[in-house]
């Protein structure tokens, strides 16, 4: 480390820049002159022209006045001719933005949680154009959401037990189920077949199913692929499943 001191005489604060110290360095780049009458730290006056209103040098608030006339401006009616910013306040027209034309205010959306003045402000383009340039922005994104849909589908199916479950929930919300419900029951029964209590979940293939009353539209439980087409071919009748299991029996099966 240097323990060089400033190169204007009598300053002996350490150097920062160019040779000189903070406060000197800053005056040089506010006036050009490191000599100049300008205080030590002083900062770099407002870009802002002053106040549009007659003889007021008052700086810089918001639609080029001061804070005293933009209050005179608003409240004498001057916010209600802009038209990016109109408010329902009576007029029944407002100037789209987007497309240049008048239309009635009722063509335009509240931009939510956005006030001026305490009042509701309307949005600056029309509901065609915003609809217009969401449908834009829709056809513009459409390969990059079938990629990032294709990756996430990719990560399902590498893993059996997610991708059953995510196989049941899409079969259910086809079928107006609530699958909630179906998860919660896949995972109380531990993933088995409510019949032949076999998991019966292939790497390569989904193999339970929801079972549900055709009738009703009831869910009724969560079946191997083999036992849900048994008891469709059975006709989903108790007595004739019963009479079928008596006759197994009856040749020792």
């Amino acid at each position: 480390m240097t323990n060089a001191t400033c190169s204007v005489e009598i300053c002996q604060k350490p150097v920062d820049a160019c040779g000189w110290c903070a406060g000197h360095y800053k005056r040089y780049q506010l006036t050009g002159d490191v000599q100049a009458d300008v205080p030590l730290g002083a900062r770099r006056p407002r870009r802002f022209p002053p106040c549009i209103a007659g003889n007021c040098d008052e700086p810089h608030y918001s639609r080029g006045r001061c804070a005293k006339h933009y209050d005179i401006w608003f409240d004498s009616g001057g916010y209600e001719q802009t038209a990016k910013f109109l408010a329902n306040s009576g007029d029944n027209t407002k100037i789209c933005t987007s497309c240049s034309e008048v239309k009635p205010v009722d063509e335009f959306s509240w931009r939510p949680g956005m006030t001026i003045k305490r009042e509701k402000v309307r949005h600056s383009w029309c509901k065609a154009c915003v609809a217009a340039k969401a449908h834009r922005r829709y056809l513009a994104n459409q390969d990059k959401r079938k990629d990032d849909a294709n990756k996430r589908y990719a990560g399902i199916r590498a893993d059996p037990q997610r991708f059953l479950i995510y196989s049941l929930r899409l079969a259910a919300s086809r079928l107006g189920l609530d699958a909630d419900l179906v998860t919660e029951y896949f995972e109380s029964h531990n993933g088995l077949c409510d019949i032949c209590g076999d998991r019966n979940v292939d790497p390569t293939r989904t193999r339970l199913v929801i079972d549900h009353d055709h009738d009703a539209g009831a869910f009724r439980g969560i079946l191997c692929s083999n036992c849900n087409r048994a008891i469709g071919l059975l006709k989903d009748d108790s007595k004739t499943a019963l009479r079928a299991a008596a006759y197994l029996e009856s040749h020792g099966r």
